[in-house]
């Protein structure tokens, strides 16, 4: 608006100028307005003054609205700086995010791992520390199934399991989580199965092979003592990833103290699968790749949805981001190389297809880890 006003003035003070000369020098001209008579050269005078005050007033106009479309130019350049501004800080912060939690769970991952190799040390070292003292130890090799599937195969006319597993339920209308079953069956065979004498002897010790004492007969005096003894069974189990070891041993009060490994002819270990969730949100952080024109580096927040096997996922959407570029997408599938590894055993491949900030499309694949 301003422009407008200085326009006019300019326009009001070459007006008086004119003005004031023709006064001074050309008085008449007000009077005798020769002008005015076609094809006079006063006329084509007058017409030519009017071109050039013409030209001079649109150069002026021409002037005045580039000023004030550049003024508008630079006003609108104020208003949306603070709009991208806030944009690339919440993309920064957003990226940011996801580079710390990615290196937390790099660390954390690296963490484990240290912390396993140290305890895997330790129990190595304890092993190697002593020495081999039990000779009756039963080795199995683990099977997998499901809970009903174990409690039927394993059951019989004497041992129904389902009566155990009825008295873990915290709830009435929920079943109990199990985890492992395991049964151990063992004949103890005597040492002397049949004993024959003529003569009562002053004493008859019942033993149990390899030794085990179970009961005692003796005499004194004309009286006769019958003595069973109490015995205290220990049966220990260790269940590994794939092979369970278990160690029967049992003590008689005769002898308290002394512990006697009995052959195991029975040991079953049944490793119950949980029932897998095919349809639950996994969140996944993963470093990632553009597989497109302009390949960049990003940091990528995922959710899978479908879990049909152990080590796949599939449908998925993803976010991802640097200083650069912001990308959405699709997550076809992932497979967790996790499963085939000694050491992380959480460790995904995510493929995606995306879409960036300019409208233009790609595909993309990165390796993270899940939550």
């Amino acid at each position: 608006m301003s422009n407008n006003f200085e326009l006019l003035n300019k326009l009001k003070g070459k007006r008086e100028m004119i003005l004031m000369w023709l006064k001074k020098n050309h008085k008449n001209i007000f009077v005798t307005n020769k002008h005015l008579k076609d094809g006079t050269e006063a006329r084509a005078y007058w017409y030519y003054g009017y071109l050039l005050a013409l030209t001079d007033s649109i150069k002026n106009l021409e002037a005045n609205v580039a000023s004030m479309e550049e003024k508008d130019k630079m006003e609108k350049n104020i208003i949306s700086s603070p709009n991208n501004s806030n944009q690339n800080n919440w993309k920064n912060i957003f990226i940011l995010v996801l580079i710390v939690l990615l290196i937390s769970s790099v660390g954390y991952g690296i963490f484990q791992h240290r912390e396993k190799e140290t305890a895997d040390a330790r129990l190595m070292e304890l092993i190697n520390e002593s020495t081999r003292l039990h000779t009756e130890v039963e080795e199995t090799k683990n099977k997998y199934s499901d809970a009903v599937s174990a409690i039927k195969d394993l059951s019989d006319e004497n041992t129904q399991l389902v009566d155990l597993v009825a008295d873990l339920r915290v709830r009435a209308d929920k079943p109990p989580i199990i985890k492992e079953i395991i049964v151990t069956k063992t004949v103890v065979k005597p040492s002397e199965p049949i004993y024959i004498t003529t003569e009562l002897p002053q004493e008859h010790r019942f033993k149990l092979s390899p030794g085990l004492e179970v009961a005692r007969f003796s005499q004194q005096g004309g009286k006769y003592a019958f003595e069973t003894h109490e015995l205290s069974i220990r049966n220990s189990v260790v269940i590994g990833e794939n092979k369970s070891t278990s160690l029967l041993q049992i003590a008689s009060s005769a002898e308290p103290d002394k512990y006697y490994e009995i052959p195991i002819d029975d040991f079953d270990v049944r490793i119950i699968e949980p029932a897998r969730k095919i349809f639950k949100p996994d969140l996944m952080l993963a470093a990632r790749v553009g597989l497109n024109e302009n390949p960049q580096l990003t940091a990528s927040l995922n959710l899978t949805f479908l879990h049909p096997l152990k080590c796949l996922d599939a449908l998925g959407v993803t976010i991802a981001g640097n200083s650069q570029t912001f990308q959405a997408g699709i997550i076809p599938v992932a497979y967790n190389i996790g499963c085939h590894l000694p050491v992380f055993d959480d460790l995904w491949i995510v493929t995606d297809a995306f879409v960036d900030i300019h409208a233009k499309f790609g595909a993309g694949i990165g390796l993270g880890t899940k939550f």
